[in-house]
């Protein structure tokens, strides 16, 4: 690996870091970056932004590829992340300053918890060997990630009554970029909510140990891994009984 000089001097400030192999120094070769979620919430996306600079010329053709992934050697491909190199007539042009392609990659539908590490991948590798390279480097490399919010309001479509209990159905609002794990519920208008248990996304939610002829007034909320949603608006339901069959008699006196 070399830490490339912008101008080709070892007094420059402006650096880059890359590739040149030779006989003894082979392809393919990587450069790894890792880096870990402390943002407090899960990591959906990253946005993903550098330049490949072209430092001096090579008669073999040269591929920069890119991968992504939680393991230390991402095998993930994002394709808009390559860059091919054709071969040039020589081994003798430098380049100052280089010459910079510019790059742009959208990593979406991520799931990378926080305190977990993440790795990104360029691999350098010469087409049919590693004689006669291209002098090739990463420069400018800015990395923003988008973390997970906590889910919209659902909305209770219905609730049905029961014996001591209420069906509440609902559909689920947007899930903020984490997947909803589970629902809470709230029989007094939202002043305490109670967890669903087992957890479960399914409509509808049975609400039990209710007392009949008592009017609630239901609120539900979904949870994902940023925590708590928004409460839905409030439906009021109230539990009965079930109605006493009539009594018939039959027979004579």
């Amino acid at each position: 690996m070399i830490n490339w000089a912008n101008g080709i001097t070892g007094s420059s400030t402006d650096r880059s870091l890359g590739f040149l192999t030779t006989g003894s120094f082979s392809s393919p070769a990587s450069i790894v970056y890792a880096f870990t979620n402390n943002t407090g919430s899960t990591v959906t996306s990253l946005a993903l932004t550098w330049n490949y600079e072209k430092l001096r010329s090579g008669s073999r053709a040269f591929d920069w590829t890119f991968f992504h992934g939680s393991s230390s050697s991402p095998t993930t491909a994002a394709t808009s992340g390559n860059q091919s190199y054709a071969a040039d007539a020589n081994n003798t042009v430098i380049s100052n300053p280089p010459l910079s392609t510019a790059k742009s990659v959208s990593l979406t539908g991520l799931s990378i918890a926080n305190g977990t590490t993440y790795y990104l991948r360029w691999t350098y590798t010469g087409v049919g060997g590693s004689t006669n390279a291209q002098g090739l480097a990463i420069d400018d490399f800015s990395i923003t990630a988008t973390g997970a919010t906590a889910p919209a309001a659902p909305t209770i479509t219905g609730i049905t009554p029961g014996d001591q209990q209420l069906s509440v159905a609902f559909t689920a609002g947007a899930d903020g970029g984490s997947a909803i794990t589970n629902y809470k519920y709230s029989t007094d208008n939202g002043a305490t909510f109670i967890a669903r248990s087992p957890a479960s996304t399914a409509s509808p939610l049975v609400i039990s140990g209710l007392t009949n002829a008592t009017a609630y007034d239901v609120k539900l909320l979904a949870v994902n891994a940023a925590g708590d949603g928004a409460a839905s608006t409030a439906v009021s339901g109230t539990p009965a009984a079930p109605a006493t069959p009539p009594i018939t008699a039959s027979g004579s006196l």
